[in-house]
């Protein structure tokens, strides 16, 4: 593959690990920390999404790069992730609803799959900038 290709996917693994690291330990739990329910609940509701669609963005740039020098294992890599983010993403207004109705079995289960979704992610693209 092209260094300056190669490159770009590496940036893109990184932003992507970056940004999932710095708002999943740094900003989530000091908006908690800070703010009352009321108002934190709000801004994450508005900021997970934008998480969950910048990492496909990002991914998705990654995919076309693979795909256009016949990387099959990050074409396939990267083609999940998008789908894992985009999961994430149909799956906000049900943690949300659950959350609102105070059900708190089905807000448990649906934002542990969210959570674990984005370890996946995460993991893969730690991997993809490694090898």
């Amino acid at each position: 593959m092209d260094t300056f290709f190669d490159n770009l996917q590496n940036l893109g693994c990184g932003l992507i690990s970056g940004f999932i690291l710095f708002q999943s330990a740094i900003v989530a739990p000091t908006i908690f920390q800070t703010l009352p329910e009321n108002q934190a609940g709000p801004f994450l509701r508005s900021l997970f999404p934008k998480l969950f669609k910048l990492c496909a963005t990002l991914m998705g740039l990654n995919a076309l790069i693979a795909i256009y020098f016949g990387d099959l294992v990050p074409i396939f890599g990267f083609i999940m992730g998008i789908l894992l983010m985009i999961f994430c993403l149909l799956l906000v207004p049900k943690i949300n609803t659950a959350r609102d109705q105070r059900n708190e079995s089905a807000f448990k289960r649906l934002h542990l799959t969210t959570v674990l979704s984005t370890v996946i992610v995460l993991l893969m693209n730690l991997w993809f900038s490694l090898f």
